[in-house]
């Protein structure tokens, strides 16, 4: 950006963050998800799969799409554009087929948000999902 003729760097305060949502949908089911918004913009992505499923991943989401009951967990990063390297990285890595299988302790969706927040320069995040989920309620929920 330009002042006149002199270069000024610009710096977006207030949009390097991360949101964890917690969905609970009326079936039972529970699922984490994250949505990162830094300077370039918004980008909402989850670990989709489970033990039966050869297919594991990470892929896009609407964040218009939740259930009722969401928990919103809103959270400053340090490093948002490096989280939105780490997320780009997971949705190549998908498409190549090369995501790691799916594993309830330590790959799952909750885990999943965890490494993109720890990518995103957060830390002390848990990488183990029971740990994680308990981590980000205590501080953030």
């Amino acid at each position: 950006m330009l002042a006149g003729a002199t270069p000024v760097l610009v710096h977006n305060c207030g949009t390097d963050e991360a949101t964890v949502h917690l969905a609970n949908y009326a079936d039972g089911r529970q699922h984490a998800l994250i949505t990162i918004r830094d300077a370039e913009g918004e980008i909402s992505t989850h670990q989709f799969g489970d033990v039966s499923r050869s297919d594991n991943g990470v892929e896009a989401f609407n964040p218009g799409d939740f259930p009722a009951i969401t928990l919103r967990l809103n959270i400053s990063l340090p490093l948002a554009g490096r989280a939105r390297m780490f997320v780009e990285n997971a949705l190549f890595k998908t498409g190549e087929g090369r995501w790691p299988p799916y594993s309830l302790p330590d790959q799952g969706c909750v885990t999943y948000c965890a490494q993109v927040l720890r990518a995103g320069g957060l830390d002390g995040v848990p990488l183990d999902n029971d740990e994680a989920q308990s981590w980000l309620m205590a501080r953030y929920g």
